[in-house]
């Protein structure tokens, strides 16, 4: 049985499950808004944006690596998912920015 996962490149009469699934319909930003609508996705966005606003001027480099991550956020948000593992990550940078900030 075919899946995603083989070799296989297409969908074939012999092999219907065969083929890749459809690449950048799962990124980040469309799943939150089927599950939290355009104003979730909105302060989604909104935080990241913030974070960057917030943390520009800082010249350290842990304040240009978190800049960065929260600039690839809104980036690949768009292409691939962010839950989980990755939004751990954002979040981890992104508390590295703040305590960078406050020290």
């Amino acid at each position: 049985m075919g899946n995603h996962r083989t070799i296989t490149t297409g969908k074939t009469d012999w092999c219907t499950e065969c083929g890749h699934p459809p690449l950048g319909s799962d990124g980040q930003l469309w799943h939150l808004i089927i599950t939290q609508g355009f104003v979730g996705a909105a302060l989604y966005v909104a935080f990241f944006v913030g974070a960057i606003r917030r943390h520009w001027p800082d010249r350290s480099p842990i304040g240009l690596a978190g800049v960065l991550v929260m600039l690839l956020v809104l980036l690949y948000m768009f292409v691939y998912d962010g839950l989980v593992t990755p939004l751990s990550l954002y979040l981890i940078s992104f508390a590295l920015l703040w305590r960078n900030a406050h020290a």
